[in-house]
């Protein structure tokens, strides 16, 4: 018997293989279902609302999602799913409607998939949190191109047992299938209409060029993914993203012999992953293509990881776990690099590092203060109507220098505070294992520690929120100007 059999077999009480948002509204969102004002957290609510596959807040909406453990989505008939079929359709219904020709800003999209342990449970904390990533996200539309929020939860059955936690971790093995499954299933259906709406749909003129940032594109797409919810998001994202990367390479080896793509730029798509539980194995082909290409600046992102050393889930939990799982694993012999990468997550093994990102605290001992520790890039607004973070892309010049590391990024301790902290964002030492890794490329992988991510859950710290912001409009900017003579000779990697 497999050690995941023997997990599921020892849970005393299993959640069923079922939806929980089994109700699509036909019409308007009955008004008692409806987030009032500002709140972070949902206040009261009626419990027939908890089981809406739709939701609705002052200046965003949320629509959720879920797959079953074979990575499908719910199919009508089934009398247990309710109208949980509809949840796809309903969720791109109204994705088509805020970018036709009526609503000429668009939408800025946020898919979130929850990791382990979570669900589509309306007060799951994973749930909670993305409703302040959504609200954060627009105050920073409100600010920059306008577009409506819409987030898109993706559910699956990442909570398996009723017994508590203690036994919840031996589903490790059983949710990572789960994980694999959802990652390889009709989410690609999902992404893959995502990415025909956002290609077909016309882009604004040059009105949509405000200031630095490029706001022609109506459909902006975010993906966040947390634990095996990243392992979600980079297993599904990858493949495209690796494409893309090796066209870009190819056009720049030979440009005689190539055509211009006609897909969608790079402005248009982010994944972010937060502390993902995917090992490092499978994030090497997606590094490896990224690393091909040389820029002499800091270049916008498409896909961050960002992992802390403080998360023990990812760090020491995720090793074991893949150690028993990998016991009968043959690896090359001699190759000790390709039996770690089989066990450690992406964040922390240190030869798939990219960058490294550090708070500078003020603190009374400290020789130095933050700011004293590196020039700053930007300066609140005079009448403070905008966080810091987000005036260091909105105002400042764009110079070349700025966008060279390491940079320095003001941010804030927690919402609404005027105190701010800065954060440090630099190369990854690479000396220590003896190659050459440029960390201006368009795929980042982020170590970083406490205050800025402080354990496995912490994923809405305020300054990795206010960083998130930053990363979010800087992939709205200008790419840095690719230095094709770099990358004539294949890229050579010493």
């Amino acid at each position: 018997m497999s050690i995941a059999v023997v997990g599921v077999a020892l849970q005393p009480g299993c959640v069923p293989v079922r939806p929980l948002r089994v109700s699509v509204p036909a019409e308007q969102l009955d008004p008692a279902c409806q987030e009032r004002g500002e709140e972070a957290e949902p206040g009261p609510i009626p419990a027939r609302c908890k089981s809406l596959a739709v939701e609705k807040a002052a200046d965003y909406s949320l629509n959720v999602v879920e797959f079953d453990d074979q990575g499908r989505l719910y199919s009508p008939g089934n009398p247990s799913a309710g109208e949980a079929w509809k949840q796809e359709q309903a969720f791109f219904d109204g994705l088509r409607e805020a970018v036709s020709a009526q609503h000429a800003t668009g939408a800025s999209v946020v898919v979130f998939v929850h990791g382990w342990k979570h669900s589509a449970d309306y007060d799951d904390p994973h749930l909670v949190q993305f409703r302040q990533i959504l609200q954060q996200l627009a105050g920073v539309e409100a600010r920059s191109c306008g577009r409506a929020v819409k987030g898109l939860y993706v559910a699956w059955r990442g909570k398996a047992g009723r017994a508590g936690d203690a036994l919840e971790n031996l589903t490790f093995w059983s949710r990572k299938f789960a994980a694999e499954q959802v990652a390889t299933g009709q989410i690609h259906e999902v992404f893959g209409t995502l990415r025909a709406i956002q290609d077909t749909t016309p882009r604004r003129g040059q009105e949509g060029l405000i200031r630095r940032l490029d706001c022609r594109s109506r459909l902006k797409t975010t993906y966040v993914g947390h634990s095996f919810g990243g392992l979600v998001v980079t297993l599904a994202t990858a493949p495209a993203l690796i494409r893309e990367l090796a066209e870009a390479h190819e056009r720049n080896l030979a440009p005689a012999r190539t055509t211009a793509v006609a897909s969608a730029p790079a402005p248009d798509e982010l994944a972010i992953v937060i502390n993902p539980a995917v090992e490092a194995a499978r994030f090497a082909a997606l590094y490896d293509m990224a690393q091909r290409e040389r820029s002499a600046t800091a270049r916008a992102p498409r896909f961050v990881a960002i992992t802390s050393y403080d998360d023990k889930a990812t760090r020491i939990g995720f090793p074991i776990g893949r150690y028993l799982n990998s016991m009968t694993k043959a690896y090359p012999e001699g190759d000790g690099a390709s039996r770690a990468a089989a066990r450690q997550t992406l964040g922390h093994d240190p030869n798939y590092l990219t960058h490294t990102l550090t708070s500078l605290e003020d603190t009374p001992d400290a020789p130095v203060s933050g700011a004293q520790q590196c020039e700053p890039i930007a300066q609140e607004a005079p009448d403070g109507a905008a966080p810091a973070v987000q005036q260091a892309i909105l105002q400042r010049e764009p110079t070349a220098s700025q966008r060279e590391l390491p940079r320095c990024l003001p941010v804030r301790t927690q919402a609404g505070s005027a105190h701010q902290v800065r954060l440090l964002l630099r190369p990854y030492d690479a000396t220590r294992q003896g190659r050459d890794s440029p960390a201006n490329t368009e795929v980042w992988n982020i170590a970083t520690q406490a205050p800025v991510v402080k354990d496995h859950n912490d994923f809405t710290n305020q300054r990795l929120l206010d960083f998130l912001g930053l990363l979010y409009l800087e992939s709205l900017t200008d790419a840095s100007v690719a230095d094709k003579d770099l990358n004539r000779g294949g890229g050579a990697r010493k």
